[in-house]
């Protein structure tokens, strides 16, 4: 899994690794015992016999992101993808599926206990740490997520209020390619951002890139 990691006046590192590796291009004679392992673990779909290419794995992605609280320690991001399968994820026939049917993503920080779990997603195109764009000193984590196929993904902006960490706000982006996403977020007045996000232009008949400014005290 490629991330992209951005902060501004801080050098991020990623650290991505697959721990688990299922089958690696197995031969179709073993497919069906296959099958039926993947049907006890619990997986939502049937596997194609006649695919000779079956994967499935989770990943755990460590997240450089600075010194998010002011306590002059480098805290970091754990990010742990769902255990899911898929025999071709560029054909849109393929049968594929997660153990967990809510194909549950999950963040742990180092600097806090408060976790962030998102279903749906097979974790992160990009994970980046923000400024301090609410003003009570922690920086907020951005994050575009990712599916098993599909371009338009969502870019989510998260803070940590009074324990919790809280959905900012959200737009829809296009994630197939590299780009820097933190730049689509800037601070611009107290508790005010702005934000640029696909919106539907109905004279274009597309999707195009519109810059809101959303107020943070609501």
């Amino acid at each position: 899994m490629k991330f992209q990691i951005f902060k501004k006046a801080t050098f991020l590192v990623i650290l991505s690794l697959t721990i688990f590796s299922c089958v690696s291009n197995p031969s179709k004679d073993n497919l069906e015992d296959i099958v039926n392992e993947v049907s006890q673990s619990g997986f939502k779909d049937s596997l194609n016999l006649t695919n000779p290419i079956f994967k499935c794995h989770q990943d755990i992605d460590t997240v450089l992101l600075g010194d998010m609280n002011g306590d002059k320690i480098l805290d970091t991001a754990i990010i742990t993808s769902p255990y899911h399968a898929y025999d071709n994820p560029n054909n849109s026939r393929s049968n594929y599926g997660c153990a967990d049917s809510l194909c549950l993503t999950s963040l742990l920080f180092s600097f806090d206990s408060a976790e962030i779990e998102f279903s749906n997603t097979l974790g992160f195109t990009a994970f980046f740490a923000t400024e301090d764009l609410d003003d009570n000193g922690i920086s907020e984590v951005g994050f575009v997520t990712t599916w098993f196929q599909g371009c338009w993904q969502t870019l989510y902006v998260y803070g940590l209020i009074n324990g919790i960490w809280t959905p900012m706000v959200d737009g829809v982006v296009f994630a197939c390619e590299e780009q820097d996403f933190s730049k689509r977020i800037n601070k611009v007045g107290d508790k005010k951002i702005e934000f640029t996000h696909a919106v539907w232009n109905e004279e274009a008949g597309m999707n195009m890139d519109t810059t809101i400014v959303y107020s943070l005290n609501k």
